[in-house]
């Protein structure tokens, strides 16, 4: 991930999709709690991990 813009895409993208589908009744809150705790957990300290080993 060189490029900063498809970092912040890979970043953003799929909180977005997140909160769409929660604002449109699509995923519960009980899912939607989950998939954000595994967003910030997992997810994003893989991309971060990911864009700092490509740094080198």
């Amino acid at each position: 991930m060189k490029n900063l813009l498809t970092f912040y895409i890979f970043i953003l993208a799929p909180l977005g999709i997140l909160l769409w589908l929660y604002k449109f009744d699509l995923i519960n809150g009980d899912l939607f709690v989950g998939l954000l705790v595994f967003y910030s957990l997992i997810y994003r300290t893989y991309t971060d991990g990911k864009r700092l080993a490509d740094k080198k």
